[in-house]
């Protein structure tokens, strides 16, 4: 497993770098899911995570940060709930938006997003689900998420051509990186707009 501070490798079991310290991941106490070390909340579950390492961990004391670290990113504070069937597809996903500072939570079915939305207590800025899962459409898993929050934005994924939905809400599967993190930036931003405006 590589290192996200210091890019070093690390046997998987690790928890913690062997070079650096800094924690690989975090155990979620509520599902046992591994989690980045920049997670707040889990990715599996929504609950909050602890935000430091046990006593004693190799990364207990703080670190002074890397000179050529990234400045942090307003993203950061965004919450963003994903929504894909296929594993390599949400992965990918997650690992892109995390990487630019969002908070994700991920749901491998539109039941699991059902029951991630009830249990999250804090805001879910934008909704990024599959057009076409088993159990329910993704427009229809957006029509019942937004009764229970009006605010979330939505994005869609698809390998089809668009069926109905606006451009500006639809990113086309294979995707790239900043094609993904441009639409999520500009529904979001949209958002703010429309929040500030009201």
């Amino acid at each position: 497993m590589q290192c996200p501070r210091c890019a070093q490798a690390n046997p998987t079991e690790a928890q913690f770098c062997n070079h650096c310290g800094a924690p690989l991941r975090l155990r979620c106490p509520g599902c046992g899911r591994a989690n980045p070390p920049e997670s707040r909340f889990c990715n599996g579950c929504g609950r909050a995570l602890a935000e430091a390492p046990p006593p004693g961990a190799p990364d207990a004391e703080p670190r002074p940060e890397r000179a050529d670290a990234p400045e942090p990113q307003p993203a950061g504070s965004k919450t963003i709930l994903v929504v894909e069937d296929r594993d390599d597809v949400r992965a990918l996903a997650r690992d892109i938006l995390e990487e630019t500072g969002y908070r994700v939570l991920e749901a491998q079915d539109p039941n699991d997003a059902l029951r991630i939305a009830e249990q999250h207590r804090a805001t879910i800025d934008l909704l990024l689900t599959d057009l076409v899962m088993p159990q329910m459409s993704g427009i229809d898993l957006a029509k019942r998420l937004q009764t229970l929050r009006p605010d979330m934005q939505v994005l869609y994924m698809s390998g089809f051509v668009s069926s109905g939905v606006p451009a500006g809400e639809l990113v086309k599967k294979p995707f790239k990186a900043d094609a993904l993190t441009q639409k999520v930036r500009e529904l979001l931003e949209a958002r703010g707009k429309r929040r500030g405006s009201g």
